[in-house]
This record gives structure tokens, C-alpha cells and sequence, in this order.
């Protein structure tokens, strides 16, 4: 898809090129992760989940949550004038984690699947973020990689509490947050960051950032490549860094306004 023009809530529009790319791990039969982008009047909405790898029926846990993230925002949003974007995105994901609950209990193949979920809605110039597991948002500035989320990890917490002084494999990829799974609500990470012309939001699974350390992500996420060239990149390298897993990317370049 072309660059597009959206409309600005403060008037203008700006260009916005924005594609993703998924392709599914060599062990497994089939991709558990989802994304999905789309335009909204007078704002953007980009997502990405991972369904839990192990648990049940993680490829329906992930789709469900981007499906219902997104459903909710489009039959929701009105403008910006009229809603508080940060408390519907985090009651958006609170709609998918009760969607993923109550589809479990109706088919009992299902029952306890879960997922993470990264999302960001931007209001130019602000970008809104929600996000529960170890997926990730960062924002790219001339160059520079800025990590917007926490990983809800057992590795994380051991390193804040200076238990952990080193990477582990042991404990990375076991998640203390996600949607799904039980009655408990997930502890949704809210947070906001100030955009400008030729930044970039870049949302991706673990099945990427496990095997891209930040810096080469920004090093293959730069430069004058289109967003879904650039995701394509991106997703190769992991594979060829022996990424395993299930990999994704979502790459919205904020281009120039009018």
C-alpha cells in the first residue's frame, strides 16, 4: 500500500506509510501471532499479540484480542474532542480480555488460552499506549530506538529487584501479565509519547526482539525503505539469527504534513 494521507484532529493531514509482515516459526504448524492496523477519524490504531505458546488455542487467543481491540475502537471512537483516547484504548483491552475468557468458557478446547497485546493509538501528535506481555512498542527518531513498554516477564521482575544481572532464557519468556487466560484483568502498562514528522512507531513480538537486540533494529529500521520493505527486513533477520518463534512487525512511519 502507497503512502496515504490521514487527517490531523487539529487540521492538515499527514502522510502515513504503514505495513506489517508476520511469518510463522519453523516448529510450529501454525502462527499464533495477530496484528492489525487501521485508520479512525482523526487518529491511527496499530496492534500486535502473541497467543501464548503452549497454552491453549493461542492463534484463537490473539486473533480474538486484535479483532475485539479494534472492533471496539471503531464502534466507539468518535474524535478526539469527545473521548479520552487513553481510558477507551485501556477499556478497549479490558473488552478483548473478557472477549478471550468468555470464548474459552464456550468452547472447552479453548478454555485458558491467552496472549499478549501491544497497541498504540495515535492522536497527532501524541501516541497513546496499552500493553500487557512481552510484546513491544519503541519509537524511532533519527535513528534512535526508544523502548516504550516493559516486558512482563519473570526475567524482568528478577533483574528490577537485582536479583538477575544478566539475560536469561530460563526465565524470558515466562510472562506474569497477559489477556486471557483466567478471570483475573491483566495489569495494562499505560503510556504516551509526543511524535514528530519522520518519526516512526514500530510494534513487534518476541519472536523479533529476541533475536534483534534494540540496536540493530534501529539500524534496519532506518533509512528511506518503505514500511512494509522494512518490516519484511526485519523479519528475515530474526529467522536469520535463529529466531525460532513466530515473528512480527508493525512499522508506522509518520512521513510529512500539509
Amino acid at each position: 500500500m502507497p503512502t496515504r494521507w490521514i487527517s490531523a484532529p487539529a487540521g492538515g493531514s499527514l502522510g502515513l506509510d504503514c505495513r506489517g509482515f508476520s511469518h510463522k516459526g519453523p516448529v510450529r504448524s501454525i502462527n499464533e501471532d495477530s496484528y492489525r492496523s487501521a485508520d479512525l477519524p482523526g487518529a491511527v490504531f496499530l496492534e500486535v499479540a502473541d497467543g501464548l505458546g503452549g497454552e491453549a488455542a493461542g492463534e484463537h487467543a490473539s486473533r480474538i484480542a486484535v479483532e475485539s481491540m479494534l472492533g471496539f475502537l471503531q464502534s466507539s471512537w468518535i474524535s478526539d474532542s469527545l473521548e479520552d483516547p487513553e481510558d477507551l484504548l485501556r477499556r478497549a483491552a479490558i473488552r478483548a480480555h473478557l472477549d478471550i475468557v468468555s470464548d474459552g468458557r464456550r468452547d472447552g478446547g479453548r478454555g485458558g488460552m491467552a496472549t499478549t497485546l501491544t497497541a498504540a493509538l495515535v492522536v497527532w501528535p501524541t501516541a497513546y499506549i496499552v500493553h500487557a506481555g512481552d510484546s513491544r512498542a519503541y519509537r524511532l527518531r533519527d535513528g534512535a530506538l526508544q523502548r516504550l513498554t516493559t516486558d512482563h516477564t519473570v526475567e524482568q521482575q528478577l533483574r528490577e529487584r537485582g536479583v538477575l544481572q544478566a539475560p536469561s532464557l530460563r526465565y524470558r519468556n515466562i510472562l506474569v501479565n497477559h489477556l486471557g487466560g483466567d478471570d483475573r484483568f491483566p495489569e495494562l502498562q499505560m503510556a504516551r509519547v509526543e511524535l514528530d514528522l519522520g518519526d516512526s512507531l514500530l510494534l513487534a513480538t518476541d519472536g523479533l526482539t529476541d533475536a534483534l537486540p534494540d540496536a540493530d533494529l534501529a539500524s534496519l529500521a532506518s533509512g528511506g525503505e518503505s514500511a512494509e520493505a522494512v518490516c519484511r527486513k526485519l523479519v528475515q533477520a530474526a529467522r536469520e539469527r535463529g529466531s525460532t518463534d513466530d515473528a512480527t512487525a508493525l512499522l508506522a512511519r509518520f512521513l510529512f504534513g500539509k
